[in-house]
């Protein structure tokens, strides 16, 4: 079965967040090669077929608290928390990060000017 990622693409496209110009690119990469082959070193043990037929949709937004989270952190730990694929910030606790660490989405680096551009090379 051939998934039409393409499709799926345009008809979620809206609904995902920044980094526009940058997905845009990474698909057009993807649309050019497809997913990499087991003749590929790097991929040679992984089996994509299963990812390659499967469909995708956008994750819902889930609202979580602290206290939600409060039983699975460890005290002093740095703790960063991703609901639905997300980085959520006001759940994690980016200042325990060492000094010269920043932590924050690619949406955020990305809006915030920061040169991405050698990210897919």
């Amino acid at each position: 079965m051939t998934v039409p990622y393409a499709e799926q693409f345009e008809r979620l496209k809206p609904a995902l967040p920044g980094a526009a110009a940058l997905r845009e690119r990474a698909f057009a990469r993807y649309a050019a090669h497809g997913f990499p082959g087991m003749k590929r070193e790097a991929w040679r043990h992984t089996r994509l077929g299963p990812i390659s037929a499967a469909g995708f949709e956008a994750a819902e937004r889930t609202e979580l608290t602290p206290a939600d989270l409060a039983a699975h952190l460890l005290p002093d730990a740095l703790s960063l928390v991703f609901v639905n694929g997300r980085l959520d910030t006001a759940l994690s606790n980016v200042e325990q990060a060492p000094d010269g660490v920043e932590i924050e989405s690619l949406a955020a680096a990305l809006a915030r000017g920061d040169d991405l551009a050698g990210l897919l090379d």
